[in-house]
């Protein structure tokens, strides 16, 4: 049984995208833990954030390739500004930088990741709505390259799609 918040997962997401040359898609799993502290608490506007811990496929769609995909697991503090709840929806912008880990280091002969350790930084915005506004709807965009720790540093954009559900 879990005896403290902390321990409890405060939500779910599932997210879909596709690298920017469309040549990779990628489907993920997450769980997110609320973090307890809030910074800029404002009539409209708070800050806060949370731990988000994915689990994701990355299907390849090149012609040549190395492989048909990959497998890869991340964790990342997410930074979220939210408009306070006034309504049923509340829009939010967010940001975040964290760790993933590849289950393989090419996809084709021109994407090598020279590691498999690769970090992660995204930007996004989206929606929380309905009852506790309980659902969330958001768009990122995303960069994971492995920051020059070794060469080559072949790195990828990509644009998701998040659908969300907090306990």
């Amino acid at each position: 049984m879990w005896t403290q918040r902390a321990e409890a997962i405060d939500g779910v997401a599932i997210e879909y995208g596709a690298t920017t040359d469309a040549a990779t898609e990628m489907v993920r799993a997450a769980l997110q833990w609320s973090w307890s502290q809030r910074w800029r608490e404002h009539a409209v506007w708070r800050g806060g954030g949370y731990w988000d811990v994915s689990i994701g496929y990355w299907n390849n769609n090149e012609n040549l390739k190395t492989n048909g995909g990959l497998w890869e697991l991340s964790a990342t503090p997410v930074y979220r500004l939210e408009r306070t709840a006034q309504g049923r929806a509340s829009p939010y912008l967010e940001a975040g930088v964290g760790v993933h880990l590849l289950s393989q280091t090419s996809e084709a002969p021109d994407r090598r990741f020279s590691t498999a350790f690769q970090f992660g930084s995204h930007v996004g915005g989206g929606v929380r709505f309905g009852p506790r506004r309980a659902f969330d709807i958001g768009a990122q965009f995303q960069h994971i390259s492995n920051a020059n720790i070794q060469l080559p540093n072949n790195g990828i954009n990509c644009v998701q799609l998040r659908l969300g559900y907090w306990f």
